[in-house]
């Protein structure tokens, strides 16, 4: 056996490197009194029990208030702020918490903007001002939390006339738009930090820079430098019914080149963020309405949820939609793939080919996955010698069973108060419309129901839909 090959010692010609120490990373400059380099680490606050899961139905509304008009104008200044005013909730301390943030903000924007139009023409130069401005609340509940947006404007440009009295413009003197967002407990009236919605057992950091991120970069692609994290025990944030997290960053902050909110769908965070059903003996009045009036709505009304996504691929020269998931669970997608195959197959061969086209003909694809039915939809029109012909396709699909559903399961098809509802109608609904397979759950939780080859089609509201049929997705 051969003696193992001694080490060879490095010659002078060939020098080890020496490691480089890595360079430390230049802090965040500060802004609007926030120490950006101290970002979100971790989960959030809440502990996950055994029970908790992403919940699918939410109650939102906007609840009652009174208003107070702060508005102003004259000469050469327009203001406009309503300041709502709230007293429905059950707990004091809440009706106390809200008042008190939007009062905050009123006195804020009328002392602001008094500053910035202070400037006063001077007319013996023959220099002038406009000045104008605008703020507004926007508050929902969504759950229970209490979700306020608020935005301000605040505009002043001088300008000179012209020898025939026209303004000629100079100067902006003062532009600022503004919004910001708060989240507060509805039991409590305690503002809540981000923190404070997330589970503990997800890496929270990590799930709202990447959000954050690639959210900023699509609002603003000149970005002063790369996004590092969300500030721990950020506030600036709302829940909309629309199914986002609404995160603000104020007018000073190290990455934009003013404020902006950006909208993270709830789709991407429903199994780290709580989100439980309104309890209703928290509001005690609801103006108009009447709280059976209030019901829980699927808040995963979006294209792709987080289990399930859809793909197109071209067969044929055909485009075809294929439901692909990505959580394990016993689904139906077996059959309703072949089936979402035929209809796009069936779409395109009413194009017909021997016609010169004075538009060419699109068709245009929908498929999505709302709690436990697969919805699609798909339509084509092109005109021929000016005559327009439409055609529209719709399917929605049990996700667990794979079935089918017709407008009977779909619809409450004898609600007495439905034909009223379908008054609009020129061509009314056949008489065997329940027996239809064209028609689909739309991801607002409504529904659109086909007749005729498509030729004709009829809205049914949300309170004429059997959500018997919406299960959670395993």
């Amino acid at each position: 056996m051969s003696p193992p090959a001694p080490d060879v010692p490095a010659t002078p010609d060939e020098p080890i490197a020496p490691i480089e120490p890595e360079k430390p990373i230049a802090a965040l400059p500060a802004g609007s009194g926030i120490d950006w380099n101290k970002t979100i680490s971790g989960g959030g606050k809440l502990t996950r029990s055994a029970g908790d899961e992403a919940e699918y139905y939410i109650i939102s509304f906007n609840p009652p208030y009174d208003m107070e008009d702060l508005s102003h104008n004259d000469n050469d200044s327009f203001v406009t702020i309503y300041k709502p005013i709230f007293s429905c909730f059950a707990n004091d301390a809440v009706n106390d918490a809200v008042n008190a943030i939007i009062e905050q903000e009123t006195n804020d924007y009328i002392s602001d903007s008094q500053e910035a139009f202070s400037v006063t023409n001077d007319v013996e130069n023959g220099l002038y001002y406009r000045k104008n401005g605008w703020a507004s609340f926007y508050v929902e509940i969504v759950g229970n939390y209490i979700n306020i947006k608020f935005e301000r404007m605040i505009n002043c440009y001088s300008y000179v006339l012209d020898e025939s009295e026209y303004e000629e413009f100079v100067e902006t003197v003062t532009f600022e738009y503004t919004t910001k967002n708060y989240c507060l407990d509805l039991k409590t009236g305690k503002r809540l930090t981000i923190e404070d919605i997330f589970y503990s057992d997800c890496d929270l950091g990590k799930l709202l820079g990447v959000a954050i991120a690639s959210s900023l970069d699509g609002w603003d692609t000149s970005l002063k430098r790369p996004f590092r994290g969300l500030p721990e025990n950020w506030t600036d944030f709302s829940i909309s019914s629309g199914g986002e997290l609404m995160i603000g960053f104020p007018e000073s902050n190290p990455y934009t080149a003013s404020s902006a909110s950006i909208a993270i769908p709830l789709w991407k965070l429903r199994e780290h963020i709580r989100i439980e059903d309104t309890d209703m003996a928290l509001v005690t009045k609801l103006g108009s309405e009447d709280y059976a009036d209030f019901e829980s709505e699927p808040y995963t009304h979006y294209l792709i949820n987080t289990d399930f996504s859809v793909v197109t691929l071209e067969k044929d020269g055909v485009d075809i939609m294929q439901v692909v998931q990505h959580k394990a669970g016993e689904y139906g997608l077996d059959s309703i793939n072949p089936e979402i195959e035929k209809m796009c197959r069936d779409m395109a061969a009413k194009i017909p080919s021997d016609i010169i086209w004075e538009y060419e003909p699109t068709i245009n694809k929908e498929c999505y996955v709302n709690v436990n039915i697969v919805s699609v939809s798909l339509s084509l029109a092109f005109s021929v010698d000016g005559k327009w012909s439409i055609n529209e396709m719709r399917a929605s699909f049990d996700l667990d069973t794979g079935k089918r559903l017709t407008a009977g399961d779909i619809a409450l098809l004898d609600h007495p108060d439905l034909d009223a509802s379908l008054a609009y109608l020129s061509t009314p609904m056949p008489d065997n419309i329940a027996e239809s397979t064209n028609a689909c759950l739309n991801q607002y939780g409504t529904a659109i129901i086909g007749w005729g080859d498509g030729q004709y089609s009829a809205f049914i509201e949300r309170r004429f839909i059997n959500t018997s049929l919406w299960r959670n997705i395993k």
